[in-house]
């Protein structure tokens, strides 16, 4: 029976682990997350590539977790937050909710994330982010090869820096991109951290403003 417990309880650990690993992203590439738990996971970290995809089936089967196709990519969409997996850490199933909205699950404190039109969406967000720093950078001319990778390099900063805090993001844009400071930060604030993040990742990919 304890070790039934102990198991129990290694397995909500590492389950708590992986949704960490996501940090302030709603979906990641299977092979990074993967990176990213074995590097902030400690103790749990000794797991091999493929336990790892056991547990991921597993916390799909108690919808934490969904697989989605992402620029041609084996990615997970993460579904809820750890607030409460990292008070309690007792996992519990997941219930339907309707498409298109967040909200509090009766005895779970778990919050369901929007599901609908997010890939679509961050494209759209990745090209209005385009226009704005090739406006604001590279007015009066043509976007050429060498403004086309300035605009990547400013995309993945921009990305490491909302990463790691909203505040890391304004900061950059401040220093690195002040002509487009001011706009960078609406679009933050009316589109929010996890759609910027993946519209970042498009342009960073070359998916768009190519």
């Amino acid at each position: 029976m304890s070790a039934d417990i102990g198991l129990t309880q290694r397995e909500a650990e590492s389950e708590l682990d992986i949704i960490r690993a996501f940090g302030w992203s709603i979906i990641e590439f299977e092979e990074v997350l993967f990176q990213k738990f074995l590097i902030m996971s400690g103790p749990n970290s000794i797991m091999t590539r493929e336990m790892f995809a056991k547990n991921l089936a597993g916390m799909h089967s108690k919808g934490y977790i969904a697989p989605l196709e992402f620029l041609g990519r084996k990615v997970w969409k993460r579904l809820v937050v750890a607030d409460v997996m990292e008070d309690t850490l007792s996992p519990r199933p997941m219930k339907t909710v309707p498409v298109g909205t967040e909200t509090t699950l009766p005895g779970s404190g778990v919050r369901q994330v929007p599901e609908e039109h997010l890939v679509s969406e961050s494209r759209v967000i990745a090209e209005d982010i385009v226009r704005t720093m090739r406006s604001g950078l590279f007015s009066g001319r043509d976007p050429d090869q060498r403004a086309k990778e300035i605009l990547k390099r400013h995309a993945s900063g921009m990305r490491r820096a909302l990463s790691e805090s909203r505040q890391g993001f304004l900061d950059y844009v401040r220093s690195n991109t002040p002509q487009v400071s001011e706009e960078m930060q609406t679009i933050l604030s009316s589109k929010g951290e996890e759609l910027v993040l993946l519209s970042l990742r498009l342009i960073e990919a070359g998916y768009a403003g190519s």
